[in-house]
């Protein structure tokens, strides 16, 4: 008889953001094809949600972002449902929205085990020391798992390392997507960290395919930009000219 692990990932999901939606949907694919039940844990951070959340005309105090904003309605709200769409029909979240670390606990007896990561998870600048993100909320250190988690942090300012020191502890398994973060964990802990992949390489292109409407066929240029910039769309023109061929922009700003 095979014993499925029932699995919780938590993780930047709720958002407009590419590369976070993207993630969520490729570990939690990959967590099942290992053989394991898995869902993702509908948690909401206050900041991620207000940086992340539907605008309205009453959000904007600057009339010029508003105007902007007016400007671009339609690709925003297009984008928008897109997302809305795709983390609906594709990504499996616990029936359950929480809020707060109380609700959270009472998942401690659902799943065998839990899984942070594989984005900027323990940034505090996006996060704002919500140490929920380090699974805080689970009593049994055995049970906590960090795949491929990010800082995005060269190092950790002076007056959170005891923090970060601590959470970090109680974390068993600990794996990062970039060196510095492995050098923040060793730093701050006994731990040795390991770099892994991040998930959406560990899923196939022809798996990707099959969400794509669109196939470029030949070589091409990706530029993927959380703003933009002029510079790298003018490089990205430059190399395009030189190895001959097309340019496709995909760009997160939100006007």
């Amino acid at each position: 008889m095979i014993f499925i692990k029932k699995v919780a990932i938590l993780t930047f999901h709720h958002t407009t953001n590419y590369g976070a939606v993207l993630q969520t949907y490729a570990l939690q694919t990959t967590v099942e094809k290992l053989g394991n039940e898995c869902k993702i844990i509908d948690y909401r951070c206050p900041l991620i949600e207000c940086n992340f959340k539907k605008l309205h005309f009453y959000n904007f105090r600057n009339p010029y972002n508003y105007i902007k904003y007016r400007m671009n309605i339609n690709n925003y709200l297009q984008k928008f449902n897109i997302f809305n769409n795709f983390i609906n029909e594709n990504i499996k979240t616990t029936d359950k929205i929480y809020y707060d670390k109380k609700g959270l606990k009472d998942l401690d007896v659902m799943f065998d085990k839990f899984i942070c990561g594989s984005d900027q998870i323990w940034n505090y600048n996006i996060t704002g020391n919500d140490t929920t993100y380090f699974l805080d909320f689970i009593s049994v250190n055995q049970k906590k798992i960090a795949y491929a988690a990010s800082f995005g942090l060269d190092k950790i300012e002076d007056k959170n390392t005891n923090l970060y020191k601590r959470c970090l502890s109680n974390i068993q398994y600990i794996s990062l997507r970039e060196k510095t973060g492995i050098e923040i964990v060793e730093q701050l802990t006994s731990k040795i960290a390991n770099m892994v992949l991040d998930p959406t390489l560990l899923i196939t292109k022809n798996e990707w395919i099959n969400f794509s409407n669109h196939v470029v066929v030949g070589d091409f240029i990706l530029v993927y930009e959380l703003e933009t910039s002029d510079d790298m769309l003018e490089y990205a023109i430059h190399l395009s000219h030189e190895y001959n061929c097309k340019v496709f922009v995909i760009c997160n700003k939100k006007s």
